[in-house]
């Protein structure tokens, strides 16, 4: 009896610490790496550096121009290495609702 229970057993374990591991978030794609270089000035003042659990050895540069728009960087410091594309957001006055 013990030795039929056994294997169905296992299986649970093994199910069980699977679900339980913690999952690691995706890589950015390597493809689009390029060696760490000087940030364009035009990209404006940093303001921010931000890091997340989900892509660990990354972190994101955040830089405001005068004209308020914003430009983020994506680098790998670990290995000195940057995403090749930079989001950018551009800033644009809001409409009031009576108009």
């Amino acid at each position: 009896m013990k030795r039929a229970l056994l294997l169905p057993f296992l299986i649970v374990l093994v199910a069980v610490i699977s679900l339980s591991c913690e999952r690691m978030g995706q890589e950015p794609p390597a493809e689009g790496l390029v060696p760490l270089q000087d940030i364009p000035i035009e990209y404006g003042s940093l303001v921010s550096v931000t890091m997340t659990e989900q892509y660990p050895g990354w972190a994101q540069l955040w830089f405001q121009n005068d004209a308020g728009t914003i430009n983020m960087v994506r680098v790998r410091w670990m290995t000195g290495q940057m995403l090749e594309g930079v989001m950018t957001v551009s800033r644009t006055q809001s409409v009031s609702e009576g108009e």
